[in-house]
């Protein structure tokens, strides 16, 4: 941090001997680098954001191919339906 404040002094030390035309050109600068920095942070964020919502229609569409598979081939039962006191895994009553 040290490094960088020390940075800024010299930048801020430059600056301040440039005649007001160059500032202005010098902070217009300033001013697009700083844009364009914003605009890659967004543009990022967007790309991400894209990825991570296809990621998951990808997953829900597989989830719904596996429920929809599993249910075809009777793996799914209703558990309302079943009698779990004849099974023979049933615990004995006392």
């Amino acid at each position: 941090m040290e490094t960088f404040m020390a940075q800024l002094r010299i930048l801020q030390k430059k600056f301040m001997a440039l005649n007001n035309d160059e500032q202005e050109k010098a902070l217009a600068a300033v001013a697009e680098v700083v844009a364009a920095m914003r605009y890659v942070n967004v543009r990022h964020r967007f790309e991400r954001e894209v990825e991570l919502t296809l990621a998951w229609e990808a997953e829900k569409m597989i989830v719904e191919r596996i429920a929809g598979d599993c249910s075809s081939l009777g793996i799914y039962n209703n558990t309302s339906s079943l009698d779990f006191d004849s099974a023979p895994y049933a615990f004995p009553r006392d």
